[in-house]
């Protein structure tokens, strides 16, 4: 079997407890533990299971435990009940069509009508007591005899129509035999837990919008995508996963601080991968751009701090003087994270060059400490690593602690970091493949004016909002400047089906819309 498909320790994953009822991310540490109900068990017997694989608590002589049932199905889905199974395969019964309103029964040779009309839920029909249910339970009975056990006791399972006698058992299975799929964090996976979760979270992206979004940028092996991304990482992890390592992505900001990128942390991304997610502020790249154009050529003056040269001149590239001052702040921070070590303050020169610099670079050495307590703040459905107390898990690439005693380390990889000049000087020169632009807290047309100007000529651009006004009056603006071409507004409509033995239909309940995007191609005019 493929690696790649296997649970390894130290990895996110989706546990999908009773199939869909509850939804979460855990990772795999040794100590990391899940509670199912009232009851608490460790996530050990997952490591190395295939994505898909299906488990069901059951208590054993060490207490409470997931045994693995079955092997993975397509998709992380779980076994399919017994009716649907003798449909599938052809076998039919004379109670097989009882779940259909007007159907019916032989019964010594008599058809006679089925129905639940009366039947009265008193609580008389169960002849077993909650007394009885506890001592299977300390006779070491499996939540699956237990199940049996009340099927047999009582009175009124018979007389059910066979949809109500499968809707009884999936309802006492989830009680006394609450299943497990593990299922394997991918775009797909995570957007459809965060929608049914906190769908206000990612902006209420919908898993169809996200495919469709993807599709109109060209996002695919080798491109170079821009995305300004606030809604949770979502879009960087998405395009991430589709480059699978050959392009770049990076994320873009015009705030102060970056957005958080928590869904970032969730995707098992492997090193060759995470090292093409960036993140840049627009106020540098434009920075960059305007030297560019006035062909500025650093030159650099050799003055060592903390093993970084330093341009001492007062003319030089400021840009390339505060990366340098980051990066020396960034990598001292890293060796002594796990020690209360002060940091160096940053040379006279680049104080000299910006007063505001030192406020900067104080901000840059407290970034990983405010990025940890903002995650570990923020509710993402019911998301977190799993504390334990021999645990910690640290932000941004940085190392996790595991066992205070032994000083073992385990290396938790972080996308995201920050790009380099030689990285904006490259973008600048060369532009980018694809824009992606997901922020429903920023005016649309803002964003377009000042991220367009980096795009490649005729080359896409997709602009995602909630709304629908905001995007038309974007639309608007690029046709009458000229902007760009095969301008078009799409809204995804998306309806789930039911599809059950005579009984296939849409849902009752449904999302009503998926949000709005405005797809073109960018183009100059003379």
């Amino acid at each position: 079997m493929d690696p790649t498909n296997l649970a390894v320790q130290w990895s996110s994953v989706l546990l999908d407890i009773n199939h869909g009822d509850r939804l979460t991310f855990a990772r795999l540490s040794p100590s990391a533990s899940i509670k199912i109900g009232n009851v608490k068990c460790s996530l050990a017997p997952l490591v190395g299971s295939p994505y898909g694989a299906v488990f069901e608590l059951r208590r054993g002589p060490h207490g409470p435990s997931l045994f693995r049932i079955s092997s993975c199905r397509r998709g992380g889905e779980a076994e399919t009940s017994q009716m649907e199974t003798n449909s599938v395969e052809g076998k039919t019964d004379s109670n097989q069509m009882d779940g259909v309103p007007g159907e019916c029964h032989n019964v010594a040779g008599e058809y006679v009508a089925k129905d639940n009309r009366d039947l009265l839920d008193d609580n008389t029909a169960q002849k077993l007591t909650v007394e009885d249910i506890d001592q299977l339970r300390r006779e070491g009975a499996s939540g699956n005899e237990i199940v049996e056990a009340l099927i047999a006791n009582s009175t009124t399972f018979q007389s059910k129509t066979l949809f109500s006698q499968e809707k009884y058992k999936r309802k006492k299975q989830k009680k006394y035999a609450p299943q497990l799929v593990l299922r394997r964090p991918c775009a797909r996976s995570v957007c459809e837990a965060y929608f049914l979760k906190a769908p206000n979270k990612i902006g209420f992206l919908r898993i169809d919008m996200l495919a469709l979004m993807l599709s109109l940028a060209n996002v695919g092996a080798h491109a170079e995508v821009l995305v300004m991304d606030m809604v949770g990482g979502l879009l960087i992890a998405a395009v991430a996963e589709r480059i699978g390592g050959f392009g770049s992505v990076c994320s873009i900001y015009d705030t102060l601080k970056p957005p958080p990128m928590d869904i970032l942390g969730l995707f098992n991304f492997s090193d060759s991968t995470a090292n093409k997610v960036l993140r840049a502020s627009l106020s540098e790249i434009i920075a960059v751009q305007k030297l560019t154009a006035e062909n500025i050529e650093p030159a650099h003056a050799t003055v060592t701090i903390s093993g970084v040269d330093c341009a001492e001149e007062q003319g030089n590239d400021l840009l390339l003087c505060r990366e340098a001052c980051r990066d020396a702040v960034s990598d001292q921070s890293k060796k002594n994270q796990m020690n209360e070590i002060e940091l160096d303050l940053p040379c006279q020169s680049c104080s000299s060059l910006e007063p505001e610099l030192a406020e900067t670079l104080g901000a840059v050495s407290m970034e990983g400490s405010q990025e940890l307590s903002h995650e570990l703040a923020s509710g993402t459905i019911e998301y977190s690593i799993l504390k334990a107390e021999d645990e910690l898990l640290m932000s941004n690439g940085k190392r996790c602690a595991v066992g205070t005693d032994t000083r073992s380390f385990k290396r938790i990889n972080r996308a995201g970091r920050h790009a380099t000049a030689d990285d904006m000087l490259h973008w600048v020169k060369h532009g980018f493949t694809s824009l992606i632009v997901g922020a429903p807290g920023v005016d649309p047309w803002s964003a377009a004016q000042q991220l367009l100007p980096f795009l490649c000529p005729s080359c896409p651009f997709v602009i995602y909002h909630p709304y629908l006004q905001p995007i038309a009056n974007c639309m608007h603006q690029l046709q009458v400047r000229r902007m760009a071409v095969a301008l078009q507004i799409s809204e995804p409509w998306l309806r789930e089906y039911q599809v059950l033995p005579s009984r296939t239909h849409p849902h009752m309940q449904m999302s009503s819309t998926g949000g709005y995007v405005l797809s073109g191609i960018k183009v100059v005019t003379e």
